[in-house]
């Protein structure tokens, strides 16, 4: 569904590059809307970039939230998936690291107030999307895993290889589907007080070499 969704969107002719705006409401939305929702009444995928609602003072925004509605009365339940967007792949290392470490934040605060099994997150670059998953499977440990990467077709000489990766679609659509949903458990005794996002800020000021750069990375 997410790459049919996308056909009307794609052009032949050589296109100038894309603004964030664009590449969130043509590209970014209209696939995440196909994969993840799968356009459930119920389910509402939306650009967000307001104040998340789960952290209490917060002033970080994410960019995409998807919104799951109870089936009686459809009045909001919970969130349960949360995406970043960069529209160009040369985005300092820092920046990207900081961005995730907000999404990894606002997972654990969903989980917190609303006691899902999983949330699924995922950060853009460019047309490259990587997709996360955050989930307490045990007392006091969010664990977060890398999923998969791909690339959202933004012409239509790229759509062959989306279609390399369905398998890919297909594990994520799962993953939401039968993972992303509120817990039988009461993981509540498992609960631990959230890092505030300043705690990036004062590794990066503090305990970075003056000489170089904080690295954030992974590669050595």
């Amino acid at each position: 569904m997410a790459i049919v969704a996308l056909l009307s969107y794609l052009y032949d002719c050589d296109m100038k590059p894309l603004s964030e705006a664009h590449l969130t409401s043509s590209y970014v939305h209209t696939f995440m809307h196909g994969l993840i929702p799968a356009k459930k009444p119920s389910k509402v995928a939306h650009c967000s970039n307001i104040v998340s609602e789960e952290i209490d003072d917060a002033v970080d925004r994410p960019d995409y939230n998807v919104d799951v509605y109870a089936s009686s009365g459809y009045r909001f339940s919970y969130t349960n998936a949360y995406g970043e967007i960069k529209k160009s792949s040369n985005v300092s290392v820092t920046l990207l690291a900081k961005d995730f470490y907000r999404l990894c934040i606002f997972s654990k605060e969903a989980i917190d107030l609303y006691n899902p099994k999983n949330v699924l997150f995922f950060q853009v670059t460019s047309n490259s999307v990587t997709f996360f998953t955050t989930q307490l499977e045990y007392p006091f440990l969010y664990t977060v895993t890398e999923l998969v990467r791909l690339g959202i077709p933004t012409k239509k000489y790229d759509l062959l290889d989306l279609m390399g990766h369905v398998d890919n679609l297909l594990l994520v659509a799962a993953l939401y589907r039968d993972h992303c949903v509120v817990s039988e458990d009461d993981l509540t005794p498992w609960h631990c007080d959230t890092l505030s996002s300043a705690y990036l800020d004062m590794i990066e000021n503090k305990l970075a070499p003056r000489k170089r750069t904080c690295n954030l990375s992974l590669d050595s």
